[in-house]
């Protein structure tokens, strides 16, 4: 009888994915809404899992340390109201490190891996549209905040999807996107000003391999290459 009740007790006990210190969490998406200051916080994945599109609100600090992990968005997408197709949606005047993972969107409501309004960096991450659901049309949406890619860093885009915009959009206060990766970036790259107002949008170039074409939209904002292989 004891010993029945102990592996009754085992399968009780709850299955752990991430951590912010020594406090751990049954979700990446409980971890992200325990994150109630403006402080840095680190939040560090257990080991490989899934689960729901990640909504992080402005005004955070926060650093997603993979650390080897993959992260699987295998349930509904974010976003605002109406439009959840987003597995990652940051919002703007937050700072957002994602380091040292990788994620894949299998989800049929995920049509962006990650939509990003925020200050972000990518370091030694992997996103590769191509594993999971097939309905995502970009890996990256950036329309606002300083992103950069670094590290190892490598986006695979689907075979007529986008690996990432720098797009000034919406009434936003501009966006530019820094690749200094060893990574490879597969798939298209838009420049694009849709408001028509000044140009508020910038992409700068410093290494990577880019496996792509570069539909630049906005005449007026020039790409800044000093590096990178090019196969287009």
């Amino acid at each position: 009888v004891s010993a029945l009740a102990d592996e009754s007790d085992a399968a009780t006990e709850p299955s752990y994915v991430a951590k912010i210190g020594n406090q751990q969490y049954e979700s990446l998406k409980d971890a992200v809404s325990a994150v109630t200051t403006t402080e840095k916080t680190t939040i560090k994945l257990l080991s490989d899992c899934s689960g729901e599109g990640i909504f992080v609100p402005e005004g955070k600090n926060i650093v997603f340390d993979f650390d080897g992990h993959t992260y699987t968005i295998s349930g509904q997408a974010v976003g605002s109201p109406g439009t959840e197709s987003n597995g990652f949606q940051l919002l703007k005047n937050s700072t957002i490190v994602m380091q040292n993972g990788e994620i894949i969107a299998d989800h049929n409501t995920v049509q962006v891996v990650i939509q990003n309004y925020s200050n972000l960096t990518l370091n030694n991450m992997t996103i590769d549209a191509t594993k999971g659901s097939n309905n995502v049309s970009y890996v990256m949406s950036n329309n606002c905040g300083a992103v950069y890619l670094t590290g190892s860093t490598s986006l695979t885009a689907t075979a007529n999807g986008v690996a990432f915009d720098v797009c000034d959009y919406n009434g936003y206060t501009g966006v530019t996107v820094t690749v200094d990766t060893t990574g490879t970036i597969i798939g298209e790259i838009e420049v694009s000003n849709p408001n028509g107002n000044d140009s508020n949008e910038q992409l700068i170039i410093k290494r990577g391999n880019f496996v792509g074409s570069f539909d630049v939209q906005d005449e007026n904002q020039p790409v800044e290459v000093t590096g990178g292989s090019f196969k287009n």
